[in-house]
């Protein structure tokens, strides 16, 4: 206490001390406050950019309910931040920020911020689930292209990662360049009408019955950073009226 009152009587008798203290001071309490405002200003960035993943999840959501349930309220976005993701690999995967606890299940179609198609649940924890992304060898899609409505599968033959296939469209199908190809709704990983891609290519098979169409797709998976797992709300339903229906047959 009394070391403090001398040092208050020297700087109280010197106006250059003074001056420097206050300037010091004044400096501190500045960067203090400066950075004070600046994590003010990052903490309500991060409830802004909250608060729009929550409306466009809502805002997807009706707009597929709308487009493809066959039921009110069907479909049910759970979202979640990707963790880890890969593109170079012949099976890539994708880790998310959502597990069981939230509601997430093995089987359901994963879709990006955009509402791009881009994956299948595969494994989840508590907290954690993984996808297989499009970008795989052992798990096809259905699909449907967009004009005819006829349905095929997507492929990917492990080079480019801009590029899936889409097989078993019959030949002399009007196919065109820059068709969009959707989602065929045939399972229960994703409703129907989903956008994946667009036909930037078109070949035919050796044998020349159908086509192999090079699809362009929408979303660009290296940027993938936060997506929606789809939850369709009717497939415990469906699901049992199928197998009763195969029991019946004897199948």
């Amino acid at each position: 206490m009394l070391e403090i009152l001398a040092i208050f009587m020297v700087i109280s008798s010197n106006s250059d001390k003074r001056l420097f203290v206050y300037n010091t001071v004044n400096r501190v309490f500045g960067k203090g406050l400066s950075v004070g405002l600046r994590m003010q200003n990052y903490m309500h960035l991060i409830e802004e950019n909250d608060s729009l993943i929550d409306l466009n999840q809502k805002l997807m959501e009706r707009n597929i309910n709308c487009q493809s349930s066959n039921t009110p309220g069907q479909y049910s976005l759970i979202g979640g931040k990707v963790i880890r993701n890969s593109i170079s690999h012949r099976n890539n995967i994708i880790l998310i920020a959502a597990g069981e606890k939230d509601g997430v299940k093995e089987g359901m179609g994963v879709i990006s911020k955009n509402g791009y198609a881009v994956g299948k649940i595969i494994s989840v924890s508590p907290n954690y689930s993984a996808a297989i992304s499009i970008l795989n060898q052992i798990v096809s899609f259905s699909a449907k292209h967009g004009t005819t409505g006829l349905v095929g599968t997507i492929v990917w033959n492990g080079k480019d990662p801009e590029f899936v296939t889409l097989e078993d469209i019959r030949k002399h199908s009007p196919v065109k360049y820059g068709d969009t190809i959707y989602t065929s709704g045939y399972s229960q990983t994703f409703p129907e009408g989903l956008e994946i891609g667009v036909v930037d290519k078109i070949d035919q098979t050796p044998n020349y019955k159908s086509y192999i169409i090079t699809v362009r797709l929408l979303e660009n998976l290296q940027r993938l950073d936060y997506v929606y797992i789809i939850s369709n709300n009717d497939v415990g339903e469906i699901d049992s009226l199928y197998n009763r229906t195969k029991l019946i047959l004897g199948e």
